[in-house]
């Protein structure tokens, strides 16, 4: 028996459309109209309920990140009390050692309050002493001084100027000054070098210009109106006498300090010419040279080409009391940093201080 469907062609149309009806024969369906309607809604239906799934494992995934972290918050804080109490309760129950020092946490604050002490005492000594103060002394200080008679004799009474100190610590200021006027006054400190190998071996230096350097800067960045109560000027101030004038000395009489650390050098005299003479205000320049050669073999760098008696407008003839030279066994060097450690020792309260090579 043959086969047959049921499916049944619905009838076309003359242009080949089927009249605006669709289906399998059986049951036909037309378009458009309710059915679009529907399918419509349909679609809108599923996207707010996709939208509506979204925002819920949304707003699970944001609760559970929520009460994890403060869970994590909650345990470190627990365990951070438990070694807090822990490390209390040990530190606590440490029995002094046998030299009657607390330890432990009794110990840690009896340091801390002791420290805290030592610190609020050494700032109420230093206010007690105000800037203004210690210019008072330093003019007061520097009028007796020429009053006796120092203002004549500038290069003898600088002998003295180490031991002449303000309330505040810092050294009176002179000029002009020099080293050669400090015979006897120097100071005898071991050698780095032969430390470091055990031997015992003393050099004899010229001395800081303060006797106690932290004294000047306290550890810590100067104060600018301390800064400016170190430096001389050329020339006194004419109503004080004093050499220390801060602001009030005159760009042009401010002096400076130039440090030379050499090394055998040969050219070392050179570049004590070349700063004299390239100076626009040579009275105002003071050079201090730590010269480490072999006697007899190299030459001294304060010594000039010519004698000066054959040529005394060479600048170092010129100049010659502005020139402190400190001289030492060759042997004895042990690098440019203590050289220049000691070339620092030539430093007298010049207002401005620099260093050069000696080439």
């Amino acid at each position: 028996m043959e086969a047959r469907s049921r499916r049944r062609n619905a009838p076309s149309s003359a242009n080949g459309s089927n009249g605006g009806h669709i289906g399998n024969g059986i049951y036909d369906v037309a378009s458009g109209g309710d059915s679009d309607s529907r399918s419509a809604a349909r679609t809108e239906r599923k996207a707010r309920r996709k939208q509506r799934v979204a925002n819920a494992r949304t707003r699970r995934r944001a609760g559970g990140r929520n009460n994890n972290n403060t869970a994590m918050c909650l345990i470190s804080t627990v365990i951070f009390l438990l070694y807090f109490l822990v490390c209390l309760v040990f530190f606590s129950n440490l029995s002094d050692s046998g030299d009657g020092e607390a330890r432990g946490m009794r110990g840690l604050v009896k340091k801390t309050k002791e420290k805290l002490k030592r610190f609020r005492d050494k700032h109420r000594r230093g206010a007690t002493i105000t800037e203004e103060e210690g210019a008072i002394i330093d003019n007061n200080s520097n009028s007796k001084l020429d009053n006796s008679g120092s203002n004549n004799n500038n290069s003898n009474s600088n002998g003295n100027n180490l031991s002449q100190t303000t309330a505040s610590g810092i050294p009176i200021g002179k000029w002009p000054v020099s080293i050669r006027d400090e015979e006897g006054m120097f100071e005898e400190i071991p050698h780095i070098g032969y430390a470091y190998m055990g031997k015992d071996v003393k050099m004899t230096v010229p001395r800081l210009w303060a006797d106690d350097p932290v004294a000047i800067h306290q550890n810590k960045l100067m104060s600018r109106e301390r800064a400016l109560s170190i430096g001389t000027c050329v020339t006194p101030d004419p109503k004080t006498n004093s050499y220390t004038r801060g602001d009030e000395c005159p760009p042009s009489e401010r002096t400076i300090f130039v440090a030379i650390a050499s090394y055998r050098d040969w050219q070392c005299r050179d570049t004590v010419t070349s700063i004299l003479s390239t100076a626009a205000h040579p009275e105002r320049v003071r050079v201090g040279v730590v010269d480490q050669i072999v006697d007899g073999i190299d030459g001294s760098c304060d010594v000039p080409h010519k004698p000066c008696k054959e040529d005394p407008d060479q600048p170092i003839c010129l100049y010659k009391n502005q020139i402190d030279v400190f001289q030492m066994d060759a042997q004895l060097a042990v690098g440019p940093v203590f050289a220049r450690h000691i070339g620092h020792r030539l430093y007298r309260g010049e207002y401005y201080a620099m260093q050069s090579d000696a080439h």
